[in-house]
């Protein structure tokens, strides 16, 4: 069976389903830059909602729209408190409006050390542009957003939807016995002549999944995302968005917790996952 990841999922309005002229959350860093709700279908990955950025003169390489994950203790409230060092992973569906436009702006990742991923290039579909970096919690806050690289006294139109943005993600190796599901939200309701009425309200998708072979760090992270609740990106296929499922981990007690003998620092459990909707990225 392939490989899955499951990280700590940072941010709120990341499918910017709430805009009306600047995106809640996201700070417009250029006064060059406008920023309009679209719902087209070039302009939406999975969300009913996508949004369209026109930069205009800005030259050189300066933020356009950018958001904190320090804000509301983001990035904070999530991290581990035994680990120094976190990995982050940031992803956006995008496309450049024309070709003239094509590699005008980059998405960036800002912890450690920036990371840039590659232009942003015309296309008929928004795809995906991930970047990677590291942030040490004492210095400083995470933040990604849009920079501009092209050169001044030009303007590009960029379509963006679905930020995706983890930390601390782990690799999970489940067996064959993974069960994947869909949950329903009901009531049941028998009339006195004996009629059944069944009444949906919502559905969403669930998963078991059995790991064995985690390490002490590994255990360690997955039972704090389970004390605190935190809200999770379960990860099948990055580059596909049915395929990335936010959840929380529903267990009734810690999800991990039993020794693989004769090893002391190897882990095995079991985490029940449930999706916070329907299953596309609507945050």
């Amino acid at each position: 069976m392939g490989d899955f990841q499951l990280g700590a999922l940072l941010g709120r309005n990341q499918s910017f389903e709430e805009v009306a002229t600047d995106p809640p959350d996201w700070v417009r860093e250029s006064d060059q830059a406008s920023f309009f709700q679209v719902d087209c279908f070039t302009a939406v990955h999975s969300s009913p909602h996508g949004l369209e950025a026109v930069v205009g003169s800005t030259g050189g390489t300066p933020d356009v729209l950018r958001y904190d994950h320090g804000s509301a203790g983001d990035a904070f409230r999530v991290w581990f408190p035994e680990v120094t060092t976190h990995a982050l992973r940031s992803t956006v569906w995008a496309r450049a409006g024309d070709a003239a436009s094509s590699g005008s702006l980059r998405w960036r990742l800002g912890g450690a050390a920036d990371a840039l991923s590659a232009p942003i290039a015309a296309a008929s579909s928004l795809a995906p542009y991930g970047v990677e970096t590291q942030v040490v919690s004492a210095m400083g806050t995470p933040h990604a957003g849009l920079v501009r690289v092209a050169a001044a006294m030009a303007t590009a139109t960029l379509y963006l939807d679905d930020v995706l943005t983890v930390t601390d993600a782990i690799a999970l190796h489940p067996d064959w016995s993974l069960e994947e599901r869909e949950a329903l939200v009901r009531a049941e309701h028998r009339t006195q002549s004996g009629l059944l009425h069944t009444y949906t309200w919502h559905r969403h998708p669930a998963y078991r999944v059995p790991l064995s072979w985690l390490t002490t760090a590994e255990a360690d992270r997955l039972n704090w995302w389970w004390e605190i609740q935190a809200e999770l990106a379960f990860t099948l296929d990055s580059s596909d968005a049915s395929a990335v499922v936010l959840c929380r981990i529903v267990n009734a007690t810690q999800p991990i917790g039993q020794r693989i003998r004769p090893y002391s620092g190897m882990w095995r459990g079991e985490l029940e996952l449930e999706g916070l909707h329907d299953g596309r990225l609507s945050f």
